[in-house]
């Protein structure tokens, strides 16, 4: 699987517009979205979907996938050992983290068989569909990758 950072928003706006209804919280249009390429870091994997990592400071990129549903079972732990790969080898950051809200314990697993572990809880963090749910805070250091990266 290649990945390769992209500028495309057509492309971007498309993969996103695939999982819209999953991956946005309440208040949120596709039509209002702007996918932000040079402020965000778009790695296109392939036909397979998109990766999203957001620089939260100095030392810290979050993550968001965008796996299509079709490529779901047969690619997504490779993409996610290959997203950790790129991170390392394409950045200096020393901390990955992702927020995944409790409605979607499958992410939860997703990054848990990458290397992530639970940090925390961020209590009452996301709504969806006027519910308001906390999320997990799941990390995973540089040295983390490197070492997983090893086997």
């Amino acid at each position: 699987m290649i990945l390769e950072r992209t500028y495309d928003e057509a492309y971007i706006k498309t993969i996103v517009s695939e999982m819209w209804d999953c991956v946005c919280e309440d208040g949120h249009t596709l039509e209002e979205w702007l996918p932000e390429p040079k402020a965000n870091c778009w790695v296109r994997m392939g036909d397979c979907g998109l990766y999203c990592l957001h620089a939260t400071n100095k030392t810290t990129l979050e993550i968001h996938a965008f796996i299509l549903p079709e490529f779901r079972k047969e690619h997504s732990l490779q993409s996610g050992k290959e997203i950790l790969r790129y991170i390392c080898d394409n950045t200096t950051y020393t901390k990955v983290i992702a927020q995944v809200p409790f409605l979607y314990p499958n992410v939860k697993d997703f990054c848990l068989k990458n290397g992530f572990v639970v940090e925390g809880i961020n209590r009452l963090s996301h709504q969806k569909d006027g519910v308001i749910v906390d999320q997990w805070l799941l990390g995973i250091t540089r040295d983390e990758i490197e070492e997983g990266l090893k086997t």
